[in-house]
């Protein structure tokens, strides 16, 4: 295991204080490990809800597919839309049909291997219309994004929020419950929040632009991902060239984040705010992050869409090694997962000799 190349910044004042009040309720926050180079970070107070102005920030763009291009002849090609696989006499894929952005004309690629990784909606949507994946009727089925909460504080002082990069604090106690409440939970982590048109646009009542940004420069708020549960009556269709989407939380999921809402609030109360505003996603149908599920892997053919390589089960040379792998949401974000997978599967193309 290698070391991070830079060190985290120090908390800002108000993560101080906030960290304190964390330990003395029993808990353990930690300094969040990021995939950043503080030596040239702007420390942006927006981070990360826009673009790094200099790659400071690491992406699978600026860390994996430009030294690909760079260094092992990658083609990277922009403006495309797949459509469609195509089977040959054996069970292999042999072709991939593709279009041009404002184009209707069609054209197509050969290869020996084929590798999709369009999401957990794209994935499911190009295997349906290539009439792939579905022996198992689970094609599609599972879709998952993360039951999360969104705690906001509003504090009589200016925290920072407006003009510093406050997101350093996380902390995973409560992933399997509490003493009071045995139910899995997820982590929580500081956010920044978007800027005063969220707050204009979020607040329960109305409040004016002028208003909103008074708030939004006394703000900190926290954000939980609470494991949505599969269900496989949610699911991305395809139907008539039309794309459908039907996804309802469970009780189970809402119960879940309600309590954990609560228990944000509460601490944010602790932490000094003077007025606690939250709301879990079952209330807010616009947040769908880390969306996962759709393409399950498994030993068995009858209940999953992948094998245990992700391997399609109806086809040889076709893996899907994106989130839709996941039979299970998680409690945390996914990313981490997805690309472990991803490397693991890619040890197994590289030993069979793909």
């Amino acid at each position: 295991v290698s070391p991070y190349a830079t060190s985290p910044p120090p908390l800002e004042p108000i993560n101080k204080t906030i960290k304190t009040v964390l330990f003395d309720d029993g808990l353990s926050p930690f300094h969040l490990p990021l995939a950043i180079n503080f030596d040239t970070c702007l420390r942006c107070p927006t981070c990360p809800g826009y673009c790094c102005p200099n790659e400071s920030r690491s992406s699978s763009l600026n860390r994996c597919i430009d030294l690909a291009m760079r260094e092992y002849g990658t083609e990277m090609w922009t403006g495309v839309e797949a459509i469609k696989f195509i089977r040959g006499k054996s069970n292999r894929i042999n072709t991939l049909v593709y279009r041009k952005s404002c184009s209707t004309k069609t054209d197509h690629v050969s290869a020996d291997l084929f590798i999709l990784a369009a999401g957990a909606i794209g994935s499911p949507i190009i295997l349906q219309h290539s009439k792939l994946g579905s022996k198992s009727d689970q094609l599609g089925r599972n879709y998952m994004y993360h039951a999360g909460v969104f705690s906001a504080g509003f504090f009589a002082r200016q925290t920072g929020a407006a003009s510093k990069f406050i997101k350093q604090l996380g902390w995973t106690d409560y992933y399997f419950g509490t003493n009071d409440f045995p139910h899995k939970l997820g982590y929580v982590q500081m956010l920044p929040i978007p800027g005063p048109l969220s707050i204009k646009k979020e607040a329960p009542v109305y409040v004016p632009l002028s208003l909103a940004a008074f708030l939004y420069k006394r703000s900190i708020a926290f954000a939980a991902t609470v494991e949505d549960l599969p269900d496989p009556n949610n699911r991305v269709e395809l139907h008539n060239d039309q794309v459908n989407i039907h996804h309802q939380f469970t009780e189970y999921d809402i119960f879940r984040s309600k309590y954990l809402k609560k228990k944000m609030s509460r601490l944010l109360r602790k932490c000094g705010a003077s007025v606690v505003v939250g709301i879990t996603s079952d209330r807010n149908q616009t947040h769908t992050a880390h969306q996962v599920g759709t393409c399950r892997f498994g030993n068995d053919e009858k209940t999953s869409v992948l094998d245990k390589n992700c391997r399609l089960h109806d086809a040889d040379n076709l893996f899907v090694l994106d989130g839709s792998f996941m039979p299970t949401s998680l409690g945390v974000g996914p990313a981490l997962t997805i690309i472990a997978n991803a490397l693991r599967v890619s040890d197994y193309l590289v030993k069979e000799g793909f």
